[in-house]
């Protein structure tokens, strides 16, 4: 099985109607996740994700166990890694047989959050690469959101593969493993993350809502 990346725009979701009838597909473990949230646009996006993965997998949260830092899998399918990740209106799903991890963010718009995270989280190299950009002042450098969103996607992914936690996201990558080049929506950076050191082919496609409407049978 080569790896595979699904992506899926969520904005159809938006609607309301569509949204309850989706919902209706989801699991019972996905849609207690995806109510929780407070916002309509984290439980949009909740269920977007929980939906791709079932159709992609046919499995679901109910079929999931956790390591100890928290990355989820399969036990019944142990041959079977994945990583899941959403932002703005975008879920990303990776299925491997390798340890794999995914990451995406929006930076359609530049968020104090962003310069919060460098600053915590950025080796000297990476903040200056993120500062590298000239204002019309000498004196101050720019803020670049996406390479903030390219270099901060790699750590996510790099520590999604890993399974280490948030402690990882301070350090470089020290294990084995590849990051291979991925297209990404306009406003949107996307890493993958695969663990050991030979390159594979790497299969990405865009899953339709109407993919997911007739697979779900939803009228």
């Amino acid at each position: 099985m080569s790896t595979q990346v699904y992506l899926l725009e969520l904005d159809f979701l938006k609607d309301p109607e569509l949204f309850e009838k989706m919902r209706s597909y989801a699991s019972l473990g996905r849609r207690l996740r995806a109510d929780k949230y407070r916002f309509r646009e984290d439980r949009i996006r909740s269920l977007g994700a929980g939906l791709l993965l079932r159709y992609v997998t046919g499995l679901s949260d109910e079929d999931m166990a956790y390591e100890s830092a928290g990355k989820p899998y399969f036990p019944e399918y142990p041959e079977l890694a994945f990583s899941l990740s959403h932002a703005g209106m975008l879920a990303a799903l990776v299925v491997s047989q390798r340890r794999c991890g995914i990451d995406t963010e929006e930076y359609r718009e530049e968020k104090e959050s962003f310069r919060l995270i460098a600053e915590k989280f950025f080796t000297e190299e990476e903040r200056n690469e993120v500062y590298s950009r000239e204002t019309c002042c000498a004196s101050e450098k720019a803020f670049d959101a996406s390479a903030f969103a390219r270099i901060w996607t790699r750590k996510e992914a790099y520590v999604k593969m890993t399974g280490e936690g948030i402690g990882g996201l301070r350090r470089t990558a020290e294990r084995p493993c590849f990051f291979p080049e991925l297209p990404a929506p306009e406003g949107y950076a996307l890493s993958l993350c695969l663990e050991g050191g030979e390159p594979e082919e790497v299969i990405a496609r865009i899953v339709l809502p109407e993919e997911l409407s007739a697979h779900f049978q939803c009228p």
